[in-house]
């Protein structure tokens, strides 16, 4: 499995411009979250458990196959069932981090 910084770092120049993890605050609850700067693709995450995912939201649907192209070659594994009926979307297990939720 990848890493987060693996899959951004893939994408770097290409798809992004650049990306960060940023550290969140909320009551006492804390979780990272990495920023990604592009105008070609948005990135969130969460956590549930043990399992950590990025979700990618493309432009445009031939463009989500490019990024996911990309992330194969790492030895990524995209998955596009994620929200089936929206071909720009598609999701990819990272190894575990404290994402978003990872409290839950």
């Amino acid at each position: 499995m990848i890493t987060t910084a693996n899959a951004l770092d893939a994408l770097k120049d290409k798809f992004i411009t650049d990306w960060r993890m940023k550290l969140c605050r909320d009551d006492n609850l804390k979780w990272k979250s990495p920023v990604v700067t592009s105008d070609k693709v948005s990135v969130s995450n969460e956590t549930y458990g043990k399992t950590s995912y990025l979700y990618f939201h493309a432009k445009t649907a031939e463009l989500a196959k490019e990024i996911a192209a990309t992330l194969r070659t790492i030895g990524g594994k995209p998955n596009f069932g994620w929200c089936a009926s929206d071909p720009t979307c598609f999701d990819l297990q990272v190894s575990r981090f404290n994402g978003y939720h990872w409290w839950e």
